[in-house]
C-alpha cells in the first residue's frame, strides 16, 4: 500500500581479531537476537549499549516508503466531435490517461463498455479488440511503442482515440452514452 513503510534491520553478530581469536565488543552484545538491543536510533554510532538508555551501536535500522501508483482516465468527445449525431455516423471518443502518481506505467490497458445504440468496428480501431464479454480492450505499451522508453511517467498524460458506429435506427432524441476504464496496468519493470 502506498505510504508504508518497511524497516530491514541488520546487526553485527560475531567478530573476531586478526588471528581468528574471539572478541567481545566493548559498548553492545555481538548476537543475532534483535530483542535485546537496547533503542534502535537510525546511524546512532556513539551510544553505549551496556549503559540504561543508550543505543546499541552494532544494530541499525534502514527504512524504505511504498511510492503511490495512480493512474487517471478523462473520457471526451474527440477533437472536432460534435454531441449531436445521426444514425450511422462514426463517433471518435478521445480518452486521457494520466499518471497521478510517483511511479512510472507501462502496459496500461484500457477497457472500452460500449453502450447500448453503438457497434464497435475493427477496421476503425486496428489497436482494439473485442473480448469475450463483448467490450473493446487496448494496451498502451512501452515494446509496442505507444508509450515512451521509461514509460508514462508521473504527471504525464497520453490520448487514446476509440471510434464507435452510432446503430441505425435509432429514434431521434436519444441520448447515448460510452464509459471506459483503466482495467490493469504495471511499472515500468511490468510489475503489478
Amino acid at each position: 500500500t502506498a505510504g508504508t513503510s518497511l524497516l530491514n534491520y541488520a546487526e553485527i553478530s560475531d567478530a573476531t581479531d586478526e588471528f581468528g581469536d574471539p572478541q567481545q565488543d566493548v559498548d553492545s552484545d555481538l548476537d543475532d537476537d534483535p530483542t535485546d538491543d537496547t533503542l534502535t536510533q537510525d546511524n546512532n554510532v556513539s551510544g553505549n549499549g551496556n549503559n540504561p538508555g543508550e543505543d546499541d551501536d552494532d544494530h541499525d535500522v534502514a527504512e524504505v516508503t511504498i511510492e503511490a501508483f495512480d493512474l487517471a482516465l478523462i473520457k471526451l468527445l474527440g477533437l472536432n466531435q460534435s454531441s449531436l449525431v445521426e444514425p450511422g455516423d462514426t463517433v471518435t471518443f478521445t480518452m486521457q490517461v494520466i499518471n497521478q502518481g510517483m511511479i512510472a506505467a507501462d502496459n496500461i490497458e484500457i477497457t472500452d463498455y460500449i453502450g447500448a445504440g453503438f457497434t464497435f468496428d475493427a477496421g476503425l480501431n486496428p489497436d482494439w479488440a473485442l473480448n469475450g464479454d463483448g467490450e473493446a480492450e487496448t494496451t498502451l505499451e512501452i515494446a509496442e511503442g505507444e508509450l515512451p522508453i521509461g514509460g508514462l511517467q508521473p504527471g504525464a498524460a497520453i490520448t487514446v482515440d476509440i471510434l464507435l458506429i452510432v446503430d441505425a435506427p435509432l429514434p431521434a432524441g436519444n441520448t447515448l452514452t460510452n464509459v471506459a476504464e483503466i482495467s490493469g496496468a504495471t511499472d515500468e519493470n511490468g510489475d503489478p
